[in-house]
């Protein structure tokens, strides 16, 4: 009976190292999914907020733009009125 009982504390003693291992070893990959989880967080903020500056570079360049625009048809409206359009539908 002795014979037994040892024997038996022996197999809960190797079942508790396995579970020991396989416990850690979950807990390892707990941690690298959590790491990979904070990395990739602070990445996707990362983008977030290079994609929000470069919309307002977007819109900063598109109000730029107009206001050339504007600007320049003022210009060549003045031009294209004056005596050069004569000159250059003379010259055709």
């Amino acid at each position: 009976m002795a014979l037994q009982l040892e024997n038996h504390v022996m197999r809960l003693r190797e079942e508790l190292d396995r579970e020991r291992e396989e416990r850690n070893y979950f807990q390892l990959e707990r941690d690298k999914i959590h790491t990979f989880w904070e990395i990739t967080r602070g990445q996707l903020e990362e983008k977030k907020a290079e994609l929000l500056n470069k919309d307002r570079e977007m819109g900063e360049a598109e109000q730029r733009h107009q206001v050339e625009i504007k600007v320049g048809g003022k210009k060549s409206g003045r031009s294209c009125e004056g005596p050069e359009l004569r000159v250059s539908l003379g010259q055709l």
